[in-house]
């Protein structure tokens, strides 16, 4: 099967790129700040002037659970309600990651738009992310006011 980073100028594949990464996207993108790297799904929360998103994991980890601060941060999301989930996953939306910390997240998905770009969050996943970013301890003023901006934004399209 021939991928869009082998057919495309660089410029129109730039395009598409751009036009999918929007707060409420879900991308699936292989992660170097994981140890070891591996795939993540990710839900892009802010794509100017770089990409933040937040992770979606499988579980709460243990670190999680017992601090009801950031416990209070995340957002289950069931399988039933998204085609891409294999099972039923929560966003950690108590720390956000930066598109460099992610590696190159923009050649990646040059490369294979198909396999990484995966849907978009439900306007009522989106309140919800929206709500757990406010109350995160670990994001920065500058930072959140940025996520919290990208996704009032995206609830206001459509």
């Amino acid at each position: 099967m021939v991928k869009l980073g082998q057919v495309f100028s660089r410029a129109f594949r730039d395009s598409v790129v751009n036009s999918r990464l929007f707060a409420g996207s879900v991308i699936r993108v292989q992660c170097d700040f994981t140890k070891p790297p591996r795939m993540k799904l990710l839900v892009v929360v802010a794509a100017t002037p770089e990409v933040l998103v937040f992770v979606i994991n499988s579980r709460i980890n243990k670190f999680i659970k017992k601090r009801p601060k950031l416990l209070r941060c995340q957002v289950r999301l069931s399988a039933d309600d998204y085609g891409f989930l294999r099972h039923d996953s929560v966003i950690n939306c108590a720390e956000v990651v930066t598109e460099s910390n992610v590696g190159n997240l923009r050649d990646k998905m040059i490369a294979d738009i198909a396999a990484t770009h995966l849907g978009r969050l439900s306007k009522s996943a989106l309140h919800e992310v929206l709500a757990a970013t406010r109350l995160s301890p670990k994001i920065s003023k500058v930072r959140k006011e940025r996520v919290v901006s990208a996704l009032n934004a995206a609830l206001d399209s459509d």
